[in-house]
């Protein structure tokens, strides 16, 4: 492994891994063996400012840009500053806070490294199936906004069924909440560490709770022999990013005099959003699923791949 490989993927390993902790920080302080230790990072507080990231938990250190917005819809506000700042970072940025920031993402970037043979996807499935998470972004937004009509309109029996989903319809079902908010809630609670007759209450929890817990580990098993699979198809959070990313002033370029095409094609083979970097505008990869993570440009042996900016 090349030394300028090494660099770029320890860089974002170790950006990946602090803000993995500082987000969670709350959590990790509840160790006794780490409480004393990382307790400096409290000081660091993100919770009033939406990050465009797949992370819910009760004890974050940051607020989830969509949720935020699913929660101010349904309450009858208009998101505008969440809104705002989510659009401002991904023209800026980019889809950056996926590659770099998301804790859920460097979850499945931990999966992808098990020594499992990968899943080859081909390139019209893989398209097909991104498409997946516009669907489920849409469908988020029409749940709040029908729950917003609701409550202008006084529907009680629609608020009725709405209730307890409604107002998070994502944030209620997906993988990271469940990963990082119900499952911990879980444990520092104590409900499931004793045994005995406790042991056995797992098993009369609700239909919510499995079906949490079914899609949690079908996002997990995806992701070990697909990499970022959840990220690539099912994400609504980076579908809201890659409406406004795709003109992004941070980018990745390629040195037409270096790079090797067709013949090499490490760039791409290594790319865990499976983007056809050799098909891309020379200039600037013009894809909305980059998540400009760096690794097309570790991998390349002639140092081909460049930082655009603008």
């Amino acid at each position: 492994m090349r030394k300028g490989e090494i660099a770029i993927k320890a860089s974002r390993y170790i950006v990946q891994l602090f803000f993995f902790i500082l987000f969670n920080i709350y959590l990790f302080t509840l160790i006794p063996t780490l409480g004393d230790t990382l307790s400096f990072l409290k000081r660091i507080d993100l919770r009033n400012f939406p990050l465009p990231i797949s992370f819910d938990s009760p004890y974050a250190n940051v607020a989830n840009a969509f949720t935020v917005i699913q929660v101010m819809i349904a309450t009858l506000w208009f998101p505008a500053l969440t809104i705002g700042l989510t659009i401002l970072i991904s023209v800026i940025f980019g889809r950056a806070a996926c590659g770099w920031l998301c804790p859920f993402g460097f979850i499945q970037d931990i999966l992808r490294a098990l020594p499992v043979r990968k899943v080859k996807v081909s390139h019209p499935t893989n398209r097909s199936l991104a498409e997946v998470k516009y669907y489920v972004l849409l469908f988020t937004i029409s749940i709040v906004s029908l729950l917003a009509l609701a409550k202008i309109y006084d529907v009680k029996d629609l608020l009725k069924a709405l209730r307890g989903f409604g107002e998070t319809p994502y944030t209620t079902i997906s993988p990271s909440s469940t990963l990082f908010g119900l499952i911990p809630a879980m444990i520092v609670e104590r409900k499931f560490l004793e045994l005995g007759e406790q042991v056995w209450e797992i098993f009369t929890l609700n239909r919510l709770f499995w079906l949490r817990m079914g899609i949690l580990a079908f996002a997990v098993i995806i992701a070990i022999y697909v990499p970022r699979a959840w990220c690539r198809w099912f994400c609504p959070i980076g579908a809201l990013q890659a409406i406004f990313s795709k003109y992004s002033f941070l980018g990745i370029g390629r040195n037409l005099a270096k790079c090797l095409g067709e013949k090499c094609r490490l760039c791409e083979k290594t790319c865990p959003m499976a983007i056809k970097i050799l098909e891309e505008p020379w200039q600037k990869i013009r894809d909305r699923e980059c998540i400009n993570c760096l690794l097309c440009k570790a991998a390349c042996p002639e140092n081909a791949i460049k930082i655009v900016f603008p």
